[in-house]
């Protein structure tokens, strides 16, 4: 990974630009204002996914900028992570983008019919809504009842 320079496609093709100077940080999927020989600007972005760096602390770590949809895909072959799942969905749902769970080698499950349906992932959404209503009441000074 070069991080001193972006690759670009414009109206005139691919093109290899110097990089913006710290703390502007671009990643992929980001539209950018290009002058002759140079980036002018990053645009708004309409969403972006990250995750936590890897060291653990709490940073976040840019993966892609102005996702419209989001693919979570599990295997039926064997037992589904439902956790990763979760976990995939509330990147993607926190990003502004819409997961889409996609269930792969339907063929090899011995009956698909039995498999999870999308009522899971609605049921975490009713679980997150609830999570932010506890904080807004919390902020408020209101009590939070389970």
């Amino acid at each position: 990974m070069d991080r001193s320079a972006y690759d670009v496609l414009s109206e005139d093709g691919p093109r290899r630009l110097p990089a913006l100077p710290p703390p502007v940080e671009v990643t992929v999927g980001d539209w950018l204002a290009i002058g002759d020989e140079a980036v002018v600007a990053v645009l708004p972005r309409t969403s972006l996914l990250v995750r936590g760096v890897p060291s653990g602390r709490s940073r976040t770590q840019p993966l892609a900028a102005n996702v419209d949809v989001v693919l979570v895909v599990a295997s039926l072959a064997g037992a589904i992570p439902v956790r990763r799942v979760e976990r995939l969905l509330t990147l993607a749902w926190e990003s502004g983008a819409t997961p889409v769970v996609v269930l792969t080698k339907a063929d090899l499950h011995p009956d698909p019919e039995a498999s999870p349906r999308p009522r899971a992932a609605r049921a975490g959404r009713r679980r997150r809504r609830r999570a932010r209503r506890g904080r807004r009441r919390r902020r408020a000074g209101g009590v939070q009842h389970t």
